[in-house]
Order: C-alpha cells, then sequence, then structure tokens
C-alpha cells in the first residue's frame, strides 16, 4: 500500500485499491437496490394500467414509466454518492464499512459540487469497458479515470 499524509500530517493513511472500492460499491448497490424497492409497486400500477390502456389507444406508451423509474433512481443514485462523499464522514455506508474515504489531492473534504462531477464521471469509467474502475487496480495512488477527472482519491482510515 502507497500510504498518503493527510492534513496536519497527524493522520496516515494508505490509498485504497480496486478490490475494496469494488465491494464498497457492492454494499452501496444492495443498499440503493433496497431503497427502491417501493419504486415498483408505485409504477407497476400505473405501467400496468397504461399497458392496458396502450392495446386501446396506440398514442400512449408504457414504456415511459420504465423511463421514470431510472431516472428516479438515477437522482437517487447521485444524491446518495454526491451527499455522502462531500458529507463529514467523506463517504457512503459501503465505504464507511470499509474504512474508506474520499479526499481530494491534500486529503481534505470534497464539495458537493466535486462529489456530483466524480459522479457523472464514472460514467466515462463504465464506457471504457469498466476499463476507467479498474485503473484503481494499477495507477498511482490507485486513483480510477473518475478520480483523476474529479481530483480525488480514496483512501483507507483504518
Amino acid at each position: 500500500m502507497t500510504p498518503v499524509t493527510v492534513p496536519e500530517g497527524e493522520v496516515v493513511a494508505h490509498y485504497a485499491g480496486f478490490w475494496i472500492r469494488t465491494l464498497a460499491v457492492i454494499i452501496d448497490s444492495m443498499i440503493l437496490g433496497f431503497l427502491s424497492i417501493p419504486l415498483y409497486p408505485i409504477f407497476g400500477i400505473k405501467l400496468s394500467i397504461k399497458t392496458i390502456l396502450s392495446f386501446l389507444n396506440s398514442s400512449d406508451d408504457p414504456a415511459s414509466n420504465y423511463l421514470w423509474i431510472a431516472f428516479i433512481q438515477g437522482l437517487v443514485r447521485w444524491l446518495y454518492f454526491a451527499i455522502m462523499e462531500s458529507a463529514k464522514p467523506q463517504a457512503t455506508v459501503g465505504k464507511i464499512a470499509l474504512g474508506l474515504q474520499v479526499t481530494d489531492d491534500d486529503g481534505y473534504r470534497i464539495s458537493f459540487l466535486r462529489a456530483t462531477g466524480r459522479h457523472f464521471a464514472k460514467m466515462l469509467s463504465a464506457i471504457t469497458l469498466g476499463i476507467g474502475f479498474m485503473m484503481a487496480g494499477w495507477s498511482k495512488n490507485k486513483r480510477a479515470l473518475h478520480d483523476k477527472i474529479a481530483g480525488t482519491v480514496v483512501i483507507r482510515t483504518r
């Protein structure tokens, strides 16, 4: 592990690599999946009604409800990551469970705006067939592509 000194030179932490970060994402995905369960009955009923009506009236598009579910899930996911990573713990629940934090290059807490940029930069990490995420396994400071773009690092705090 490569050590990093955070502000005031008091605490020394290590950069978090690919596998521990992957485990944190799995934990967060389970939490977000659990939080999205109420969306399906709400939109499911509406979907069923719209599907029936679409047979009667071809102008109705039942697929639009799926887009609403995806939009709401994306909104919740963005807010979850951006708020948690810019708040005092500097980590999502998955990262907290594994003793990880997201910081800027100097070890300070990131802003909501930077956390938002980091979150949306993950799309670039994904569209590179996941190579952007895998970069955390071999790059200097264990940075994924979205970390490089946002100027962040993920460190181990314990």
